[in-house]
């Protein structure tokens, strides 16, 4: 693969160090807890429960938040090369692209916190809860299995 092309050898012969994923863990430990609001947001929707679904929407748009943030702060101080490295690259190239990915995902539950704060009876509301959970549970899964192939698969050899 082209992660492990040269034995994880930076230009010079230094090896690379793994990345720590103390950081990078919690966050995505906080991502996939989000589901957990999620799943409670759309069975509020169903039941028509305002109350239930303003704080599963305001839940998960914090704990999502709190991912990126934590995310971006673990992604950014690093100290990845990746000009130098192609290892650096693909890393940051994936851990990137689910950070994009994330926020797009935080835009679109802004709009389901804005939607459930300013006008919750509205029932044509609904579809920014129930497009933002589909989008919720793809970063959550696809913010899983980034974790496992940065941080876990280089560690297991």
């Amino acid at each position: 693969s082209y992660f492990y092309l040269g034995g994880n050898i930076r230009p010079g012969g230094e090896s690379a160090p793994v990345a720590p994923a103390g950081q990078s863990g919690v966050a995505t430990l906080l991502l996939v807890l989000g589901v957990v609001p999620m799943v409670m947001a759309l069975r509020s929707v169903r039941r028509e429960r305002a109350g239930l679904l303003r704080g599963a929407v305001l839940a998960a748009f914090a704990l999502a938040a709190l991912h990126l943030w934590l995310l971006l702060d673990a992604l950014l101080g690093s100290g990845l090369a990746p000009a130098m490295s192609g290892r650096d690259s693909a890393f940051v190239g994936l851990a990137g692209f689910h950070a994009v990915a994330a926020f797009a995902l935080l835009v679109m539950l802004a709009v389901s916190v804005i939607w459930v704060l300013l006008r919750p009876s509205d029932g044509r509301g609904y579809a920014t809860v129930w497009n933002a959970s589909a989008v919720y549970f793809y970063v959550a899964a696809s913010g899983a299995l980034t974790f496992v192939v940065l941080y876990l698969v280089p560690r297991w050899g």
